[in-house]
């Protein structure tokens, strides 16, 4: 990987950390591990396994899905693929699950705007609030009984 490879992938992982704060008010930061270890994520701060692409041309490639799903396999976070092809709009790769939860034990994936995964995200993100909330509130019922 050439110098303006890696700074062309760091500048759009921060692009998207960026977009990603700005859209669902949580701090997204680079995973510097990346660089130091095989099979981490670009980004953490989120419930996702996130890998970010930026290319010239083309469309994403399934060795770009194959690389979070081993990523997302050590995380146990969902695996999301962000990429950009120059001239067009950011992109996300997905698994059809995180929509549908009929398709949760399936590999089949799905392609959205980034505008449509922050929406996913937003209510991902409302479901482990309120799981969390639905598994506090008897802890602190049990207190306030005695």
């Amino acid at each position: 990987m050439t110098i303006n490879q890696r700074n062309k992938g760091k500048n759009f992982e921060l692009q998207v950390a960026k977009e990603l704060y700005a859209e669902l008010g949580i701090k997204v930061e680079r995973n510097l591990e990346q660089y130091r270890h095989a099979d981490h994520s670009d980004l953490i701060g989120l419930p996702f396994t996130i890998e970010c692409k930026a290319y010239k041309s083309g469309h994403w490639k399934p060795e770009w899905w194959g690389q979070v799903k081993i990523a997302s396999a050590f995380t146990g976070w969902p695996p999301i693929l962000i990429y950009k092809i120059n001239y067009r709009p950011i992109m996300v790769v997905l698994e059809l699950g995180l929509i549908n939860r009929n398709f949760v034990h399936k590999s089949d994936v799905v392609e959205v705007s980034f505008d449509t995964f922050c929406m996913i995200a937003r209510e991902e993100l409302a479901a482990i609030e309120e799981f969390c909330r639905d598994k506090s509130e008897p802890a602190l019922e049990k207190k306030n009984e005695r």
